[in-house]
């Protein structure tokens, strides 16, 4: 058996290189939105929403009279800008003034109907090769309308009469699609699918910067989301094993517990399993249970004592050459090579716990 322990063919030192690199960009990696609409339209509580977070300030009167922002979350920001053509900002200079060309997508907003100014924005995005979502929002609110209508009408026929009236509008445009979305309701309506589609459209990199900081609002996003969470469990067993280590009193192991509880923190924050993001599920009065629970949940994972427990817990099950099962090192096993598959199999554990709350969260929602 060789004594220099390779990965794919590559050194151990190189792969911690290759690893260390990707864990960078990730971490470094920056989105950038702008949401476009009239006053009142409900973009900063789409944003809350968006984020699973209370980033922006939300009341019954909204007056975007400037550009506000960065509504930033780790590195995916979002900008209110005011609508287009009015006296203050003509169209003729708005897409230089809000400096639209420097955004990853555009959305643009309306609780009601489109403009003429609207659709110009719309035409002078795709001349740039800007992808622009059209998003109607409130939709809950034009159902419960419906109900009061003489004659009453059905959510379905809600729905398709407020899409027909902007595709109407739109004919003779290209766009990103339409998505009609309650932000009251995350789980229900477009959400889910206009987040999947923005995300589809961004490079790599972006695309699992913009995955992990969005609201779960379906299956689909769950799923991307644990694909993240995965590879955040492996490039910290990687920083775990290339770590100086010493053993952890009363562990014959080595193991970084601060590298344990940072990728704990990063793997609830993804799940939406953190403090600020369990905040605002609060305000959803049906997961007052749920919340409860969570709270109790997160804490096992952030804990210094709960962590080694945890480690006291895990080894007698991973011990010894084990580890090679979750580490992909062939060669000698080493503490260093044992501290990183003890990581990494933490990890696993973490993400499928969290996966599982994350999963009830979204089940309540959808009642």
């Amino acid at each position: 058996m060789e004594n220099t322990a390779e990965v794919k063919g590559i050194s151990f030192e190189e792969y911690i290189l290759k690893m260390k690199r990707e864990f960078d960009e990730f971490n470094n990696a920056t989105v950038k939105c702008a949401m476009i609409g009239q006053s009142g339209s409900g973009k900063s509580t789409l944003i809350n929403t968006i984020f699973g977070e209370n980033i922006c300030n939300t009341g019954t009167v909204e007056t975007t009279l400037k550009k506000s922002g960065p509504f930033e979350k780790d590195g995916v920001s979002f900008f209110d800008l005011p609508g287009c053509g009015t006296v203050k900002f003509p169209k003729e200079t708005y897409i230089e003034e809000m400096d639209l060309k420097s955004f990853d997508f555009i959305i643009l907003v309306t609780a009601n109907r489109f403009y003429e100014n609207d659709l110009f924005l719309i035409q002078e995005m795709d001349k740039i090769k800007k992808p622009i979502y059209i998003v109607r929002t409130k939709i809950d609110q034009a159902i419960n309308e419906g109900e009061f209508n003489h004659p009453k009408k059905s959510e379905y026929e809600v729905l398709s009469e407020c899409l027909y009236d902007l595709e109407k509008y739109l004919t003779t445009v290209s766009h990103f699609g339409i998505y009609l979305i309650s932000a009251r309701q995350p789980s229900k309506f477009d959400l889910g699918k206009l987040l999947l589609n923005i995300s589809k459209n961004l490079t790599n990199v972006k695309k699992q910067k913009f995955i992990a900081e969005i609201f779960i609002s379906n299956e689909e996003i769950l799923k991307a989301k644990r694909e993240i969470a995965e590879k955040i469990v492996n490039w910290s067993s990687v920083l775990s094993g290339a770590n100086g280590l010493n053993p952890i009193p009363g562990l014959d192991i080595a193991a970084d517990l601060g590298v344990i509880i940072s990728m704990n923190k990063k793997i609830l924050k993804i799940f939406g399993l953190d403090e600020d993001s369990i905040k605002f599920l609060e305000k959803f009065g049906t997961l007052a249970g749920t919340v409860l629970s969570i709270k109790g949940f997160a804490a096992q994972f952030l804990s210094k004592e709960l962590v080694v427990l945890s480690l006291k817990k895990y080894i007698p099950q991973i011990a010894g050459k084990q580890f090679a099962k979750f580490f992909p090192i062939v060669g000698q096993i080493t503490s260093v090579i044992i501290s990183a598959g003890l990581t990494k199999y933490l990890g696993t554990v973490t993400v499928n716990s969290c996966e599982i709350q994350a999963k009830e969260i979204l089940n309540d929602l959808t009642k």
